[in-house]
């Protein structure tokens, strides 16, 4: 996608009209396909995703040990882009992991349109 996650950031915080950091904490899918779809990029949810999943594709991934609601893991080369890699308090810093946190199964894939 080629988006800075501060810049995807700000348009999601836009569609929903608050931060990321009220409640309701996070995003919703359609939050997030409706704001990249105001800027160009069309994204369709896919319930039973092949394996692998292509470059660019935002997967809504859950666990109920890992997370406490659902989360967003964007497919990268290489791997996984997860703004949330460390989860220590106030340390949440993003990296790109090699495959998916261990525990945890894909609920939707968001996948770009060709």
């Amino acid at each position: 996608m080629a988006i800075p996650y501060a810049r995807a950031k700000r348009w999601l915080e836009k569609e929903k009209g608050l931060s990321v950091s009220e409640k309701p904490y996070g995003f919703e899918i359609d939050e997030i396909a409706n704001a990249l779809f105001k800027r160009g990029t069309k994204l369709i949810a896919d319930w039973n995703p092949s394996s692998p999943v292509p470059d660019g594709t935002i997967l809504c991934i859950y666990s109920r040990v890992r997370y406490r609601d659902f989360h967003y893991v964007l497919k990268v080369p290489g791997g996984y882009m997860d703004p949330w890699f460390d989860l220590k308090e106030g340390q949440m810093v993003g990296k790109v992991r090699a495959s998916l946190p261990k525990g945890t199964k894909i609920y939707v894939a968001l996948v770009p349109a060709l």
